[in-house]
């Protein structure tokens, strides 16, 4: 696939319907896709990874493991059948991981929430260019996940408290 990004491009104009899953898409809006797709992709490989994607969109859907299988069977079938070098990256790195994205359908557990932390605190050392102290380097860490600065405990001087006698 060549480069995307400028605005003379017509498939630049699709980029954010593209990645609306298409049950959520209604006929006019498939059929500009179609019209849109038939006339700018030549080669028809924008087209073969909107559909891989939405295979794999699919394949999350199924309500059980058996089912997300033959799902995610069907996918590396489209991948191997449509010969574009994306799709079948994609197809490879699915496979290399296919028992952890199967793992999902028995526990419907998801790291996206670790993933999300991981992207915060990517972007904060980006920002940040180097911190020479680790101890502010956590603290802004903190600061951006929302939560509240650690302030270290003091030491009490005596053990016991007084009492008045009245």
């Amino acid at each position: 696939m060549k480069h995307r990004g400028h605005k003379d491009d017509p498939l630049f104009k699709l980029r954010r319907v593209l990645r609306v899953g298409q049950e959520r898409l209604d006929d006019t809006v498939l059929a500009k896709i179609f019209d849109r797709l038939r006339a700018a992709d030549t080669d028809d490989e924008v087209a073969a990874a909107w559909i891989a994607v939405d295979l794999l969109r699919r394949m999350y859907q199924a309500p059980d493991r058996g089912t997300a299988h033959r799902r995610l069977v069907a996918f590396y079938e489209w991948a191997v059948e449509v010969e574009v070098d994306e799709v079948l990256r994609l197809a490879k790195t699915i496979d290399t991981w296919q028992d952890e994205v199967l793992a999902f359908f028995d526990t419907r557990a998801s790291n996206a929430p670790t993933e999300s932390a991981n992207v915060k605190i990517k972007s904060i050392r980006r920002a940040a260019r180097g911190f020479r102290n680790c101890g502010n380097y956590a603290a802004r860490i903190r600061l951006h996940a929302g939560q509240p600065r650690r302030v270290p405990t003091t030491t009490r001087i005596r053990s016991y408290s007084f009492t008045t006698a009245a």
